[in-house]
């Protein structure tokens, strides 16, 4: 909403907890922290766009604005911007929420929830898909539908039921 700190900014930036307009206006995520924040923010919009209900991005979301409380976070969109790395992996979110039924009021089912892993299968009239995000460290190896998947860490693994892997997520830096 307009009087809210941006995703990114909530999610990796200082916290602003009692900071005047001034320092607002002043702070950005530092560079050795954005691939971590961009990579917290895909996770989320993983999230976002296999949970039931309608997802949405606020503008700019997709180059990693960042901002603290209005009027910092209702900057003008950045169209010259060469942050790229979120604007891929949510469009094939987008496509793969479009064109697969388990997200078209699919039912829910919970498979695991800890601190650093959600599981979720979502069972739609003629598909199916598991998710599974991992907020952890390490490597994690879990089952869906009826077979081993790797996840990196910080990343997650979307299989819709012919469990041919749709990862959109990796976010892999070289």
């Amino acid at each position: 909403t307009h009087d809210t700190e941006r995703g990114i900014t909530a999610i990796a930036g200082e916290p602003a907890n009692g900071r005047d307009r001034y320092w607002q206006s002043k702070r950005m995520i530092p560079g050795d922290r954005i691939d971590d924040a961009l990579r917290r923010v895909l996770l989320a919009y993983a999230m976002l766009y296999t949970l039931p209900g309608v997802p949405c991005v606020y503008y700019g979301d997709e180059i990693g604005m960042q901002g603290y409380r209005d009027p910092f976070n209702r900057a003008y969109f950045d169209w010259n911007s060469t942050e790229r790395r979120l604007r891929v992996p949510l469009s094939n979110l987008a496509r793969l929420r479009r064109n697969c039924d388990a997200f078209d009021g699919g039912s829910m089912e919970l498979v695991e929830a800890s601190a650093d892993v959600l599981h979720y299968r979502r069972v739609g009239k003629e598909q199916s898909a598991e998710i599974i995000l991992n907020n952890g460290p390490h490597l994690i190896v879990r089952t869906a539908f009826g077979k081993q998947t790797e996840v990196n860490p910080g990343g997650f693994t979307i299989l819709v039921e012919d469990n041919q892997p749709q990862h959109v997520g990796y976010f892999k830096y070289y």
